[in-house]
């Protein structure tokens, strides 16, 4: 098991509470609770709130505890190769947690595709959501939708990721079609 850097929260992380909730997050359960909250784009918190609850009870529910809290499922998170994706997300179920921390695999890549208004099945992919680097000229390009993690783009794309992110560092932008799965109706 990892070793708490509990800084600020070392008084805390003291009590008898500090101690079992650290290792309730280390445990594979609490690891995949957190990991599975990721994957479905929620903050790792929110998949732990029901087990903290049942498991420690009133005790969660104190301020200071729930911000430790926070603190170590960080450190567990990094720990299994996670990164900070975005802070301070609204956690709709209210308790314990109103707010958490996404997280993202260090090694994810993220990208956003583009739709083209001339031609509805040409798509193009930007690193960035505002799309400044699409080409001008040929229709109008509205946000599409974020396309995240390497095999979907590649199947997306029907390309290799590198190939697809070399396009993007050279031109700006990654062009690609979606063609017709099954013919049309006759």
């Amino acid at each position: 098991m990892l070793e708490y850097k509990a800084g600020v929260y070392a008084s805390v992380y003291a009590t008898g509470l500090g101690q079992d909730l650290w290792v309730f997050l280390n445990e594979p359960d609490g690891v995949l609770m957190m990991t599975t909250a990721t994957a479905l784009g929620r903050p790792a918190v929110e998949g732990i709130e029901e087990a903290l609850l049942a498991r420690f009870g009133q005790g969660i529910l104190d301020f200071r505890v729930k911000q430790m809290c926070g603190h170590m499922a960080r450190q567990v998170m990094e720990a299994q190769g996670y990164r900070v994706s975005v802070q301070n997300t609204k956690i709709a179920n209210g308790a314990p947690f109103v707010r958490g921390t996404k997280y993202q695999r260090r090694d994810e890549v993220m990208m956003h595709s583009f739709r083209n208004s001339r031609d509805s099945r040409l798509f193009a992919l930007t690193a960035d959501k505002n799309g400044s680097g699409l080409p001008e000229g040929q229709g109008s390009w509205s946000y599409y939708q974020p396309v995240k993690g390497a095999l979907r783009i590649s199947v997306l794309t029907m390309a290799k990721v590198g190939a697809v992110i070399a396009a993007i560092e050279k031109d700006g932008y990654f062009p690609y079609r979606l063609e017709r799965i099954t013919r049309p109706a006759v």
